[in-house]
């Protein structure tokens, strides 16, 4: 199961990641943190590790098999 949290302007990325972190206690395999400002997402694939894509790369959601080109989300 993935969760997919977009950042809006009024949120701080630090209350983006406390939100996202939470849904692994519901089963979640991996959480998305998109900000959108920085064109860029943070993969979580557990509480404490992520990874972070931005602009021109291919991001690789190693837990659930999934690779992006980001240049085609952030258009």
């Amino acid at each position: 199961m993935l969760a997919i949290e977009i950042q809006s302007p009024s949120q701080s990325l630090d209350e983006m990641i406390d939100k996202a972190i939470q849904f692994f206690d519901f089963g979640v395999k991996s959480c998305w943190v998109v900000v959108p400002a920085m064109q860029g997402i943070a993969v979580y694939r557990d509480v404490e590790h992520y990874q972070f894509f931005h602009h021109d790369d291919i991001l690789k959601d190693n837990t659930l098999n999934i690779e992006i080109e980001l240049s085609k989300v952030f258009v």
